[in-house]
């Protein structure tokens, strides 16, 4: 199995609304739907810790970005945290796997009893034997797992870590091109509707990982790898470590061919167990020519770069990588040795 994504909105500073929060999403993703009416969309108080992203008018929307597994077919899940205030009059899409051409491959709907209904070929699967109604107003984490396929496709959908629907024997492409490669989420009704934790993974033997909590971890301090050029002060690291809406040009880190900077990163939450996953996120802009850049990670003492990524923009975007392991031992993260890491950059 693959991780292919998480998000848990935490990066984004509270109350960031409508205009700036699109440009500040569309440094992460490229398809994203963000109405100009006040506080269509915002980015609020989550479920009692962190940023969650608030929709408060039908018609919003966020979507992945394209990421192009080499098994499009096969096994794909999804989890994401929620809460609703109110339910459209007839019936939304709360959620969608998409194609290649970005068109709806399989679907989440809300109705307006507050049943939910998978929607793949022939219109829907089944209605979930116990209506959603009774969550309203509170956090539920829905799970989507779904094996693609013409004739022997599947569909299991989890609510809280309980399974409500499973289907086989399915139709479940609904467009060619066949398979997947992403996701969206739409605003659900109106009101207060939050999304947050949200994860993708895909591949042969993947499977539910939720309920999770998606955290944001920043830098705390400068290491002895420090190559990178300050734009003020004597801390690398104070440059960097804000949420956005960053300030871009006023304080920031410069580098070029050969040059790395490494920085340690706050804890994790004390008894963490279970880690899925890390993802690496950058912001960076290229302002001569255009540069490769590694993101570095250095666990047990030992660098283990990641794949380079070529920055052509001078304008400010991001670059993410996700690791499922720590890679100086080969196995899953653990509390200690994800204190100790050194995340940073390196100009290939």
């Amino acid at each position: 199995m693959a991780l292919r994504w998480i998000e848990g909105f935490d990066w984004i500073g509270t109350g960031i609304t409508d205009a700036q929060l699109a440009n500040i999403l569309a440094k992460r993703y490229a398809y994203v739907n963000v109405t100009t009416s006040p506080n269509a969309i915002i980015t609020d108080d989550a479920f009692g810790e962190g940023q969650a992203l608030s929709f408060r008018e039908a018609g919003q929307w966020i979507e992945t970005p394209a990421l192009v597994p080499s098994d499009i077919s096969g096994t794909w899940v999804t989890g994401f945290r929620v809460r609703f205030t109110s339910v459209a009059t007839d019936h939304i899409c709360v959620f969608t796997f998409i194609n290649s051409e970005r068109e709806q491959q399989g679907a989440l709907w809300l109705h307006s009893d507050g049943t939910i209904y998978y929607r793949t070929e022939g219109w829907h699967i089944a209605v979930i034997p116990a209506t959603i109604r009774s969550y309203r107003q509170q956090s539920f984490y829905i799970e989507v797992k779904v094996y693609f396929d013409n004739s022997v496709g599947t569909v299991e959908i989890r609510i809280n870590g309980e399974t409500v629907l499973s289907e086989t024997g399915l139709d479940t492409e609904i467009h060619t091109p066949n398979g997947c490669i992403g996701a969206r989420w739409y605003s659900w009704g109106s009101g207060d509707s939050r999304i947050d934790d949200m994860y993708v993974a895909q591949g042969a033997g993947a499977d539910f990982l939720g309920p999770l909590r998606v955290f944001h971890l920043k830098p705390d301090g400068d290491t002895a790898d420090e190559q990178w050029t300050l734009s003020g002060g004597s801390d690398s690291y104070a440059l960097v470590d804000e949420n956005e809406p960053v300030d871009d040009d006023t304080t920031y880190l410069s580098g070029t061919t050969g040059q790395k900077t490494l920085f340690t990163y706050e804890d994790v939450p004390a008894g963490l167990t279970d880690v899925h996953g890390v993802q690496l996120c950058t912001s960076p802009r290229q302002d001569d020519v255009a540069l490769d850049l590694i993101q570095q990670v250095k666990s047990g003492g030992t660098e283990y770069p990641r794949p380079a990524q070529n920055i052509a923009s001078a304008t400010y975007t991001q670059i993410q990588d996700i690791m499922e392991t720590d890679p100086d031992t080969s196995a899953a993260w653990i509390e200690a040795n994800l204190n100790a890491v050194q995340f940073g950059v390196e100009v290939d």
